[in-house]
């Protein structure tokens, strides 16, 4: 179990520190349920936040992106194509196998989480998120 540390400050203060919390929110999965990890870039530009995941080897039906309670799951997995048995060949080493990957990512509240757009090209899947304007206003709440 890891021990997760959070700030009294506003979410976005700058790039530094979102790229920063976003990693320090980041849930990983250990290797002991057969997923592997694969690498990330997070950035934000123009008012929008971007994942940018590296799955070489993976075609777009291989990939599954999920997001639920504001925790977006990657997961990719794909069978290798030396499954298929061939009598005359005598493997010494078979190390490509089944492929998996998966990474759950906690989201911040202030990304719209209804348009989210996604693409893969080249191996590296890139999504695009729409950051929601900050709400800002002062809620006093009465004691009876």
């Amino acid at each position: 179990m890891n021990l997760r540390v959070y700030r009294n400050r506003p979410f976005w203060d700058n790039i530094e520190s979102f790229m920063e919390d976003f990693e320090n929110m980041m849930l990983e999965r250990p290797n002991s349920t057969g997923y592997e990890k694969f690498p990330v870039n997070i950035y934000q530009e123009e008012g929008k936040s971007f994942l940018e995941a590296e799955l070489p080897g993976f075609e777009k039906k291989d990939i599954k992106v999920n997001i639920e309670k504001n925790m977006l799951t990657i997961s990719a997995e794909k069978e290798s194509n030396t499954e298929k048995k061939d009598e005359k060949k005598k493997y010494f080493i078979r190390e490509r196998n089944c492929m998996k990957f998966k990474r759950i990512f906690q989201l911040p509240e202030n990304i719209n989480l209804e348009n989210i757009k996604a693409n893969f090209e080249n191996g590296i899947l890139t999504l695009e998120m729409e950051n929601k304007e900050k709400d800002e206003k002062n809620i006093e709440v009465k004691i009876n």
